[in-house]
């Protein structure tokens, strides 16, 4: 299945990505799900990123082994926490 529809909706702002991840979101977001195409990246993990790397002390609470995979922007681990 082709994520590229979905990329098309963020960009031309036919779907908004609302709260705290701001203007920016929609394209912060495309980018990783682009750069990790090949793992795939869902748009929820794309966000989950995204926060974290607004609050780099962040902890991110998942049951997914994708995010030992996921770097920030600037290639840090994602820190998480699997219960």
């Amino acid at each position: 299945m082709s994520t590229e529809p979905l990329f098309v909706l963020l960009e031309t702002a036919t779907l908004r990505v609302e709260s705290m991840l701001g203007e920016a979101a929609p394209r912060v977001i495309t980018q990783h799900m682009r750069r990790w195409a090949n793992v795939p990246m869902s748009l929820a993990d794309a966000s989950l990123v995204l926060l974290h790397e607004r609050t780099p002390r962040s902890v991110v609470v998942t049951f997914d082994s994708d995010f030992g995979v996921y770097r920030t922007k600037k290639g840090r681990p994602i820190h998480t926490f699997t219960p």
